[in-house]
């Protein structure tokens, strides 16, 4: 129940951030890890993590130097919790607003015979948490442990069904197979980011407007960059600001949906209105704040 709260709170949190597309200031220090797990393992992960925060165009990331600093002396007591108030202050000097914490678990290898290479072959697992920190209350307002998938289903809190992200690396050697695990888990994050922290694009224009069944034809601010493509299914929501317990809080309305036809450029792609054209054209009249959603 703690961590649904926790969920609602941070994807309240999203929304109100990305009705207007600003991008969160984070920090990420390098990474801590069981003992026995060599730091290039750690070294690597660190960076296709990072990577997937910046590929998602939704993060600012302040200098890591100076917070590693910090995370390197609690890194040397060599406890899980390897994140504390010291890092967090350090980020919020920085101008961050969250902390991104992760911790390699563990890195597990066993010999299995593939099929694909007619012999055994090495397979490892890697089992990474991640944890976003408020650096404002110190609060940890989300966390995902990846690589916890197998053969017949996903069993991570994120992935209801089996995915490669959540799933173990394979190779002729233990470096590769580990390589490939680690790799499985950037996607892994990769997928979680979209998922909680989806972009909102703008409609720009209705291009076809039925005089009956309103808007048929839209052109939309999202393309290639933010991985629109030809056959997706959005849905548009409008963002309303209600009142709660004294603070404002943003709730997104879904009116319709939307199916790629074409994906322009970068930046637009058109779409067909599958479900809501007659108030997506009143809303749009209205000039009401309209958003779609691209996860």
């Amino acid at each position: 129940m703690k961590k649904l709260s926790a969920f609602f709170i941070l994807w309240v949190m999203s929304l109100s951030i990305y009705a207007q597309n600003e991008k969160i200031v984070i920090g990420i220090p390098s990474f801590g890890h069981a003992e026995y797990i060599e730091e290039k393992y750690v070294t690597e992960l660190t960076e296709i993590v990072s990577n997937e925060f910046v590929k998602s165009k939704r993060f600012t990331i302040v200098d890591r130097t100076k917070l590693d600093v910090v995370a390197n002396e609690r890194e040397l007591q060599k406890t899980e919790d390897f994140i504390d108030s010291k890092v967090v202050a350090q980020g919020k000097t920085l101008g961050a607003q969250y902390i991104v914490a992760g911790h390699m678990v563990s890195i597990g290898t066993n010999k299995s015979f593939s099929a694909e290479y007619q012999q055994y072959v090495t397979v490892a697992r890697v089992i990474f948490s991640l944890k976003m920190i408020d650096v404002e209350t110190g609060e940890v307002v989300y966390a995902e442990t990846f690589g916890k998938g197998n053969s017949s289903g996903a069993s991570g809190s994120y992935f209801s069904a089996p995915t490669t992200c959540d799933m173990p690396g394979s190779g002729l050697s233990t470096a590769a197979a580990i390589k490939q695990g680690i790799s499985n888990i950037g996607c892994g994050v990769s997928q979680w980011l979209r998922k909680i922290f989806p972009y909102m694009a703008s409609i720009a224009e209705i291009q076809d407007l039925h005089k009956r069944k309103g808007a048929q034809t839209v052109l939309i601010t999202a393309g290639k960059s933010l991985g629109v493509t030809s056959g997706k299914k959005l849905k548009v929501v409008e963002l309303m600001k209600i009142n709660v317990d004294g603070k404002e809080l943003i709730r997104q309305k879904e009116i319709g949906s939307l199916w790629v036809k074409k994906v322009e450029d970068d930046n637009f792609s058109v779409c067909d209105v599958w479900s809501g054209g007659e108030e997506i054209a009143e809303k749009m009249q209205q000039k009401v704040p309209l958003k779609v959603i691209i996860q």
